[in-house]
Parts: structure tokens; sequence; C-alpha cells
């Protein structure tokens, strides 16, 4: 049997062959035992196809409910809002200062020499006013030490 037998033979089970095709089916079905068993096995399939599977019915109509399939597969893609470049001076101000301002501070209060700071500095060697006359003193200032001594002499 060849693939034109095996075909016809296929179409024939089917329901698609005219009379004279289904003549010509039924014949070589009855002559050929290895047309019989394609016959039956063909018969088998289609009787398992049509109680294994069960029939599905749409709520709507066939058009419909694939148009709602085609509209959630290209939907999300379609709602989603254009990006927009952000212009430098928001993008200065949103992201680089502040992340200026935690390193600045950072800085200064890891600093190893705090209390001996920029701002602390213009304070050494001034001189400090006394009212009083009979009092004097002394200061010392130890940077390596980080201490200040003051020696207040009364007389």
């Amino acid at each position: 049997m060849n693939d034109r037998e095996q075909l016809l033979l296929q179409a024939w089970v089917d329901g698609e062959v005219s009379a004279a095709e289904a003549r010509r089916a039924e014949e070589l079905a009855h002559r050929d035992p290895e047309a019989r068993a394609l016959v039956a096995e063909l018969r088998m399939t289609a009787a398992a196809l049509a109680t294994g599977e069960p029939a599905r019915v749409l709520p709507e109509s066939r058009e419909f409910f694939w148009c709602k399939i085609e509209r959630e597969i290209q939907g999300p893609v379609s709602r989603l809002p254009a990006r927009k470049a952000i212009p430098v001076a928001r993008w200065f101000v949103r992201w680089l200062a502040p992340a200026g301002v935690v390193v600045l501070l950072t800085f200064l209060l890891l600093s190893p020499e705090l209390g001996t700071g920029w701002w602390t500095k213009s304070l050494q060697g001034a001189e400090i006013e006394n009212p009083q006359e009979d009092v004097s003193s002394y200061t010392f200032r130890s940077d390596s030490d980080r201490m200040t001594v003051v020696w207040i002499n009364t007389h």
C-alpha cells in the first residue's frame, strides 16, 4: 500500500471523498489486510477523539473571544507610558544634591579632627579680655593629644 492509498483511506474514514472514491477505498479495504488494519486504527482513533475530548462552548462568539485574547496580548505594551528624559537640573536636585549632603555630613561627623576642625581653628590664639586686673591665665593646646589646658593665676 502506497502513500496515496493511505491518504484515500484516511479521507474515506473522515467522510471527505466522493462516491466513486468511496467505492474504491471500500474495495481496497476488503482485499488488502494492511488497508483493513489502517481503517480499523483510524476508526478507533476517531472514536477516541470524539468521546475523549469534551466540547468547549464559549459564552461569546469565536471572533469576540479571540479579539479579547489579542487585546490582552497587545494591551500591556500599548498601555505603558512613554518614558520621558529627566532634565539635568531635576536629576541634580533629585539625586546628586541629597547624595552630596549625606557625604558632607558623614565627613564632618566622622572626621578624626572633629574638635580641631576648620571652624574651631579660627578661635585658636584669640585674645580674651579679662575685666579683672589681678587675674592672669596661660593657655596650652596640644593638637596631637587633642587637649587644651588653661592655667588661671590669681594674685
